[in-house]
């Protein structure tokens, strides 16, 4: 009996050790490069998004906006959790459902009155950071920056201007009526 609670001991002791150098061990297993993990899901456009439904989301869990490009402007679809839209006469779809969740209004943000598009061709590109909930729109002379505060209801964008002569941007909100 005696030899058995050694053996017992033993194990038990062996399997401590074990479990403490196996503690040690996989604390460098849980040191994970989470950017780079997260930038699996990362996504990038080439062409301006086709409607508002194919816009990259940004928010913070209560406020936020899907954000997506036309050739000469950039557009926020604000909807917030506590908003449910019914009713025949909603126009919190663009597409005239008569149920739609959380919309608020919608901002676009004009680049061009006249000239050329900025958010066309070769040189645009729509990115959406998820580590980060950064979504960047680089078009010919135009760089954007969008994201949403943590702490708040707040989506805030940064317009990079770069075009010579700076062409005037127009700012459009529209606040959703409902009946």
């Amino acid at each position: 009996m005696i030899l058995m609670k050694t053996k017992f001991t033993a194990l038990c002791f062996s399997l401590l050790v074990v479990g403490i150098a196996g503690a040690q061990t996989s604390d460098s297993l849980l040191k994970y490069d989470y950017r780079g993990l997260v930038a699996h899901s990362d996504l990038s456009f080439n062409t301006p998004a086709p409607s508002s439904h194919d816009g990259l989301p940004i928010g913070n869990g209560r406020m936020g906006t899907l954000v997506w490009t036309s050739p000469a402007a950039l557009h926020y679809q604000i909807n917030h959790v506590d908003l449910f839209c019914s009713g025949h006469n909603t126009q919190a779809s663009p597409k005239g459902h008569t149920d739609y969740s959380a919309g608020c209004g919608y901002v676009d943000i004009n680049m061009v009155d006249f000239g050329n598009n900025v958010f066309a061709g070769e040189r645009f590109n729509q990115h959406l950071s998820v580590y980060e909930g950064l979504e960047t729109a680089d078009g010919d002379g135009v760089k954007t920056r969008s994201l949403s505060w943590t702490d708040g209801d707040v989506i805030a964008t940064e317009v990079d201007d770069e075009r010579r002569p700076p062409s005037t941007i127009n700012i459009d909100l529209r606040m959703l009526r409902y009946a």
